[in-house]
This record gives structure tokens, sequence and C-alpha cells, in this order.
């Protein structure tokens, strides 16, 4: 949700792990979303009750993310779902320092339904 992967997330999460520990994975391509109702919310401030808990994890990611990368609209969901995974996930984060996962983003624009490889992002040039 709000294109954001959280550590916590039962779903996500032991797919990860598993592919980075066990299959030994070298890249993690993420793909965030244009017109996403999440990161709308997030940055309106709206209220929306339990989902406020979930977007109040997402939202300094999604500001961060629009400010630092692509201030111009929502162009920031693919760098936002990539920093989301490689701050919070400690068996990620290792992995890049071991051996050099490294980590990709792209963007798929619901509009056009193609994927935007110019928004391409790379962790170690951060």
């Amino acid at each position: 949700m709000a294109n954001i992967i959280q550590y916590t997330d039962i779903n996500s999460s032991p797919v990860i792990k598993y592919a980075v520990i066990h299959l030994k994975v070298k890249h993690i391509v993420l793909c965030g979303h244009t017109a996403c109702g999440g990161v709308a919310t997030s940055l309106a401030n709206s209220k929306l009750g339990l989902l406020d808990i979930y977007l109040a994890h997402a939202t300094p990611w999604i500001t961060r993310a629009e400010s630092t990368y692509y201030p111009q609209g929502f162009r920031c969901h693919a760098s936002c779902v990539v920093c989301s995974l490689s701050k919070d996930n400690s068996v990620v984060l290792d992995a890049i320092q071991e051996r050099g996962l490294k980590l990709h983003g792209v963007l798929y624009d619901i509009g056009s339904g193609g994927l935007d490889t110019e928004e391409y992002i790379n962790l170690e040039s951060e």
C-alpha cells in the first residue's frame, strides 16, 4: 500500500527474506505505480481511520522521495518503494553491504500501461 514495502508485512517480507538469504538473488526490482491513492492520501494528510497507522509508516518515505528525487508530482513512487525496503529491512541491508545486492526501482504508468525505465534507481549511487 502507498508504494511502500514494510518490513513487518507478513506477505512480502518472508518472500524477500527467502530470496535474499536462500536463493542469494543479486538484484531486486521493485515497481511503484503512478496515481497511487495511498501516496495521495499521505501527502494530503487525509484521515482514514485504521489506514492512518499504515500510512504513518509510509509518509516519511513518500515525503523524502517526493522532495529528493521527483519534485514534479508523483514521480517518486519507484524511489519510494526502493528506499522503504532498503532502509527498514536488515536482511536486505546486510546483503547490500556484504555481497553487493542491488535494488532497482521502476515506475508503472497506470495511464499508459508502460514501465518508466528512465526512473531507474540504484541505491549504490546514494
